[in-house]
């Protein structure tokens, strides 16, 4: 079993989804069925849920599919089989829990491959159930996306009633400012100077262009919501 742990641990740590690389692994994994199966495969768990990279992560759900297809296809025993659909609802919690929609979607397409003619690696009624754990995963961490994204067009909102707060400010300053320079230009003895006048201008433009700004950058928010929720809802489902 510590042979097995050594070479095991020594392939998975240059892991990727080369196809070289994912058979190598594999076979190691093959090559120690009868004796370790339990022990690598709980050990090929550990690395998968504890790996950051979601393209090393796809590498590890290969590297099932593969030994899963070579054990149903010739003699070396069917331990595999029994020790992986084990864990396969296990793999897809954890993919709910992390939000990956993208790495339940692989699954999901890895999944599919297994109802494929002459394939026969589980029962059309476990693959059924794993199929729609896995669109109940998606699901799910579609409405917590959803979920977020309602928080941030709230505070999207919040923003924009504070920037109209500000725009009615600016426009009874500018009634303001109007007063003052017609009084100016009517009235020789006005308490305001030109250098007084002027500078309250030049404050002013700089609110109005601020509030610019603000606006811009609040439809550009709003415009990237928009965005991630459209992709949300255009994602296919079966």
């Amino acid at each position: 079993m510590e042979e097995a742990r050594i070479q095991f641990t020594n392939s998975t740590r240059s892991i990727s989804t080369s196809k070289d690389k994912i058979f190598e692994i594999s076979d190691i994994m093959l090559a120690h069925q009868e004796s370790s199966a339990n022990f690598l495969t709980s050990l090929w768990f550990q690395e998968f849920i504890q790996q950051k990279d979601d393209k090393k992560k796809l590498a590890y759900l290969f590297v099932m599919n593969d030994i899963l297809i070579k054990s149903s296809k010739d003699d070396r025993g069917n331990q595999y089989l029994l020790e992986f659909s084990s864990i396969l609802e296990d793999a897809i919690r954890h993919l709910v829990d992390t939000e990956s929609e993208n790495l339940l979607e692989e699954l999901r397409k890895i999944v599919l491959l297994w109802e494929r003619p002459g394939t026969c690696i589980f029962v059309p009624e476990f693959i059924s159930q794993i199929k729609e754990s896995i669109q109940a995963g998606i699901f799910t961490v579609q409405d917590k996306k959803t979920g977020v994204e309602l928080i941030q067009l709230f505070e999207v909102t919040k923003k924009l009633a504070a920037v109209e707060c500000l725009s009615e400010a600016n426009l009874k300053e500018a009634d303001k400012i109007d007063s003052i320079v017609g009084h100016h230009h009517h009235k020789k003895n006005s308490k305001w100077s030109k250098d007084e006048i002027r500078h309250l201008l030049m404050g002013f433009q700089e609110k109005c262009e601020n509030e610019l700004i603000d606006r811009s950058n609040l439809l550009m928010e709003l415009s990237q919501l928009l965005e991630e929720q459209y992709k949300i809802y255009n994602t296919t489902r079966f």
